[in-house]
């Protein structure tokens, strides 16, 4: 089961990313900001294989290659040590489900390259969870499965892919659930910031 996000307006563009960025914060941080008591600074996520708000290619979905696209953060505090990423399904007064999640990447790298491998430990120092579909790594955009005789899913579905500044790198072992590492950030978020794309099946 994925979790339960609070309910926010379809908006497209980088409008509806800071709208989810501000839903996935009350989710799973909210006590961070109080812990800080102060906002954290707004980090530019962007990725050279789509824009904000726009569909997210072939090659990065189950219909494709299913490999995770390359992303960016510009705009992090001067405290930064590490960054994390959680990437949702997120659609509009649904349970959001977690796809890939990842943390340990450093302060200097600014990003992840496309491609990163399933595991654990994908590279030295990065550190990859288990998703909602129980797989620990990327799983890209995907219809909906449906049973036998129903219609195909063909709506169009939202995906967010969340990015934490962090102070310090946070204390969850290698396979650690969405909900355990947005626990073990806690207190640590300095900068935060999200990528929105789409995706309909073909």
């Amino acid at each position: 089961m994925g979790m339960l996000l609070p309910e926010v307006q379809v908006v497209q563009g980088r409008a509806a990313g800071r709208a989810l960025a501000a839903t996935v914060l009350a989710y799973g941080l909210a006590a961070t900001a109080c812990a800080q008591d102060e906002t954290p600074t707004a980090l530019e996520v962007t990725s050279l294989a789509f824009g904000d708000g726009e569909t997210i290619p072939k090659r990065h979905t189950c219909d494709g290659g299913n490999i995770s696209p390359p992303l960016r953060f510009d705009g992090a505090p001067a405290g930064t040590v590490t960054y994390s990423v959680v990437m949702y399904r997120a659609d509009e007064g649904q349970a959001a489900t977690a796809l890939w999640i990842a943390w340990g990447i450093p302060a200097a790298a600014a990003g992840l390259g496309e491609g990163v491998p399933h595991g654990e430990a994908p590279y030295q120092g990065v550190f990859q969870g288990s998703n909602d579909l129980d797989v620990i790594g990327y799983s890209g955009p995907c219809a909906e499965e449906v049973e036998e005789g129903e219609e195909p899913d063909t709506a169009t579905h939202r995906y967010v892919f969340m990015a934490y500044a962090l102070s310090a790198g946070p204390a969850v072992d290698p396979g650690a659930s969405a909900a355990e590492l947005l626990t073990a950030i806690d207190g640590l978020v300095v900068g935060q910031g999200a990528l929105e794309g789409f995706y309909a099946a073909e």
